[in-house]
């Protein structure tokens, strides 16, 4: 059976109970077992789920599927938070790309001004020696 990092088990568990509340190296172990075995089931269910819907002998388990299994199990909540928690991360992302867009405009119009103020700066007889320094330099 898979098992999780018990490093970050422990840290669920202390944002849960706090850090002046001693947890054993077996409660670790034993929500450890509770984890994988949850996993488990929730994959099985997956995989019917993608077997049964799958046209084709070879397929693939789907977010979809993962989430219509824990429909399936019963843990609507959870589904639910999940679906939350996408539906922020996306938001999130459209943001962060937005400002890279925002900072790459930025720089390439920051170029194109030193450009700009670099080519304003050459005179009219040395135009073919800048051209030639863009190129080869």
């Amino acid at each position: 059976m898979a098992t999780l990092p018990k490093g970050s088990i422990e840290k669920l568990l202390r944002e849960v109970v706090g850090d002046d509340v001693p947890i054993s190296k077996e409660t670790i172990d034993w929500v450890n077992e509770c984890a994988g075995e949850l996993l488990r089931v929730i994959g099985l269910e997956a995989n019917t789920i993608a077997e049964n819907a799958s046209k084709k002998e070879n397929y693939r388990i789907s977010q979809e599927h993962a989430m219509a299994a824990l429909e399936n199990l019963g843990m609507q909540r959870y589904a639910q938070e999940i679906q939350e928690l996408q539906g922020s991360m996306a938001l999130e992302s459209q943001v962060n790309k937005a400002q890279r867009s925002q900072q790459l405009c930025h720089l390439v119009n920051a170029v194109v001004v030193a450009e700009d103020e670099r080519a304003d700066s050459v005179s009219e007889g040395s135009c073919e020696n800048h051209l030639t320094r863009r190129v080869v330099g």
